[in-house]
């Protein structure tokens, strides 16, 4: 069962409009994820997730990331 299909209605849930966006790139990080959006006036939305302390859910079991062993980035 995904995190999703387990959440409830009760679930508090926040929702993010970005208007007048161009492109968007998405990368994992060893700790999360980073979001780059570029919007139509040239400004750049950074967004850090980052996953709680002591969590590396990229070398977790049946994960599809995978590492490049020379250069240590995820693929």
């Amino acid at each position: 069962m995904s995190i999703i299909n387990g959440m409830t209605k009760k679930t508090p849930t926040k929702t993010i409009k970005i208007n007048n966006y161009v492109r968007y790139w998405d990368n994992s990080e060893p700790n999360g994820h980073d979001i780059q959006i570029l919007k139509a006036d040239g400004s750049l939305l950074k967004i850090e997730m980052r996953w709680p302390k002591g969590e590396n859910r990229l070398l977790k079991p049946s994960r599809a990331h995978k590492r490049d062993k020379k250069t240590g980035k995820y693929l």
